[in-house]
This record gives C-alpha cells, sequence and structure tokens, in this order.
C-alpha cells in the first residue's frame, strides 16, 4: 500500500485526531516539557534558501514567548543563554553555526566548543530545545551535531499567492533520527503521524516583519566582524542602531521633534510598508499620520509635504511605481534603526 503524505500549512490548520503527532511542533515541545526528552532541530541549507527565517518562524510556533534576545551567532553567547535558568519549552537559535565562533570544527580545539559540547549532552534536563542553522550538517562539530533530533531543509520559498493570502512562508522537508545502535548508523526518517501515515512536508510561516528586520541588522553587524578578519568576534549588540542624536542628524530636525518622526517610521514599519513587503503606503495615508503625531504648525498640508519632503531627501521613504502616488520605507534605513 502507498504511504500517505500529509502536507500542512499553518499551525492553526493542523488536524487533531486523537494523537499529539498531528502537530510537530506542539508534540516537540510536549516531549521536552512534560518527558524530559530531547529535541533539538537543525535546519540545513544553501545561501539564502531560508533557513534563517525558517528558524524563527519554527522557534515562534513552538515557543510561544520567543524573542530576538533568544538569538545567537557566537558559541559564548549560546552558552550563556542555555546556562541561564530559563522556562522550560524555552527556544534558543544557534545562527550561521560552524562560522567564525560558532561552533565550527575547524575551531573545535577551542575550550568553549568543548564546553558546548559537554552542555548540549546535559543540557536535556533543563527544557531548552536548541534550533541550529548551517550551510550543512557537517559544519559544526561531530560530537555536537550527535545532538539534534530533528533534521529540517527549506526546500521553496512561498509568496503570499502560494499560500492563498496566509503570507510569506518556507515548504521545508522535516526528517526525525533514528539511532541503530547495534549497528553504529543513524538515519532521518519521516515522522509517523498514524498508521501509514507520514509527514513529508511542512510549510513554516515567515516571522513577522518588525522581528525579521532587527535579525537582518543584527546579522549584517555580525558578518561584518567576520569578514574583518578579527580573531575574536563578539556577539552583535541587539540594541545597536542610530542613536535620537544620529537620527537627528541624519534627518535635520529639532531634538523636540525627533522622537515624533521616530514614531512616524515606526508605525509605518510596523504595519508593513517596507521595500520588499509587498504592501506600499499611498501619500494619503501618510499625510493622515502625520497630521495624527504631528501638531499642526501652519496649514495641515503644506507640513505634510515639509516632513514628507525631509523623509524623502534623507532615504527614509522612497516613491515607488509611477506617479509619485505610493511610498515605501527603505530597507537600508531600517536596519539603520534602534526601535
Amino acid at each position: 500500500m502507498k504511504r500517505k503524505e500529509w502536507n500542512p500549512i499553518f499551525k492553526s490548520g493542523y488536524p487533531h485526531l486523537g494523537g499529539a503527532l498531528t502537530d510537530p511542533f506542539a508534540y516537540f515541545r510536549n516531549a521536552v516539557i512534560n518527558r524530559n526528552e530531547s529535541w533539538d532541530i537543525f535546519i540545513a541549507q544553501d545561501r539564502g534558501a531560508g533557513k534563517s527565517a525558517t528558524a524563527m518562524g519554527m522557534a515562534m510556533m513552538i515557543d510561544p514567548h520567543f524573542t530576538i534576545d533568544h538569538w545567537c551567532f557566537t558559541t559564548e553567547r549560546f552558552i550563556e543563554l542555555i546556562t541561564t535558568p530559563q522556562r522550560k519549552g524555552t527556544v534558543v537559535v544557534f545562527d550561521d553555526m560552524g562560522t567564525q565562533g560558532g561552533g565550527s570544527s575547524r575551531k573545535w580545539n577551542a575550550e568553549g566548543a568543548h564546553d558546548l559540547a559537554d552542555i548540549m549532552q546535559l543540557n536535556r534536563t533543563d527544557g531548552i530545545i536548541t534550533i541550529g542553522t548551517s550551510l550543512e550538517l557537517a559544519r559544526s562539530e561531530l560530537r555536537f551535531r550527535r545532538g539534534f533530533k530533528v533534521l529540517v531543509s527549506p526546500e521553496k520559498k512561498l509568496s503570499n499567492e502560494d499560500t492563498r493570502g496566509r503570507g510569506l512562508a518556507t515548504l521545508v522537508d522535516l526528517r526525525i533520527k533514528s539511532t541503530d545502535v547495534f549497528n553504529d548508523e543513524v538515519r532521518y526518517k519521516l515522522m509517523r503521524y498514524a498508521p501509514g501515515g507520514r509527514i513529508k512536508r511542512v510549510v513554516v510561516p515567515h516571522p513577522p516583519v518588525d522581528m525579521w528586520l532587527k535579525y537582518q541588522g543584527i546579522r549584517d553587524t555580525f558578518l561584518a566582524a567576520v569578514k574583518s578578519g578579527n580573531d575574536e568576534v563578539s556577539e552583535p549588540d541587539k540594541n545597536a542602531g542610530l542613536s535620537n542624536d544620529e537620527l537627528r542628524a541624519h534627518l535635520g530636525v529639532t531634538m523636540a521633534s525627533t522622537q515624533l518622526y521616530k514614531s512616524l517610521i515606526k508605525s509605518i514599519v510596523k504595519d508593513g510598508f517596507i521595500e520588499g513587503g509587498g504592501d506600499v503606503l499611498h501619500k494619503d495615508m501618510l499625510a493622515d499620520r502625520v497630521v495624527q503625531m504631528f501638531v499642526p504648525d501652519g496649514d495641515p498640508e503644506q507640513m505634510t509635504k515639509r516632513i514628507r519632503s525631509k523623509l524623502l531627501k534623507s532615504g527614509v521613504l522612497k516613491w515607488v511605481g509611477t506617479g509619485k502616488i505610493d511610498l515605501i520605507v527603505t530597507t537600508n534605513f531600517i536596519t539603520a534603526m534602534r526601535w
């Protein structure tokens, strides 16, 4: 008989047919919290395949309290997070494993890497779920990577049209490690959800735009440090970015109005009017926001034009399409902001 394949869309769409396995993410969390099992996840694929977006989306589905503060790039920061008391079911993401400072097999003689493997072996009792990403499983040290129970491979990025209006997502192949201790063999098998039924692929939703853009800024900082050739690469400051003084100077506005400009930009970003986000901000919508946030100084229409002009000239906004009707916030400026 041909085996069935189940292709769920999103967490809310997982059927409950009498078994926890119908929702793999709930199963992972339940197994860690209530059965003291280890269900760490490793995501491997080529550059640009969607590993980080998948990791963030899965982290938010498994851990309802997940924040960007539980995202790390270095061995030191990862050890700090998993050795600090956390609530059971907490997800910690170790991104770009195998890079300098990130559990690389090339740097295995480093004392921190040895500590990492030791801690990972004992970390099961603390109820923490680790999600690691890299170009390939072999990039992290053998003893370290053996601890991962779930292997995920992003296969295809999905558009809003692909998901029938449910937003951006990634189609992933999901496998579970099966160890034959007698023959010393490891295989990755499809997860069983019912007799004769297997979970082959899962669609993981893209994380919220504000969290994703903050991640991109942090990652750019880390990669710049790696490319500079520094022997010691530290964890990026997740609060780094333009200070209010720097923003004031960049926009050419008074200190008193800087926070108003910052709030205006933040509201536009929060609603998804950003470069590459799919939605655009009509200039009349921008005018309404300006009038709501700023105390009118003379003619409201002239004030709106003046503020819009500053945002365009400084590179915060740019026109899209023809006719100078719709605008978006540029990616370059978003990654520089400190929200």
